[in-house]
């Protein structure tokens, strides 16, 4: 799940990992932070 918020803030919520990640910007309004959440969440960084 994901979640934007204003002035490039988001929640990206994975919860097959009990994985959360809260991200923003000072780049406004960039909304490309969005398009790395997935990968990040599921390259393995995360895995117990």
């Amino acid at each position: 799940m994901w979640k934007a918020s204003l002035q490039s803030q988001g929640l990206y919520v994975f919860p097959g990992k009990d994985l959360v990640i809260a991200f923003y910007s000072t780049n406004v309004p960039d909304d490309s932070s969005h398009r790395f959440l997935r990968p990040v969440a599921t390259s393995g960084m995360f895995d117990k």
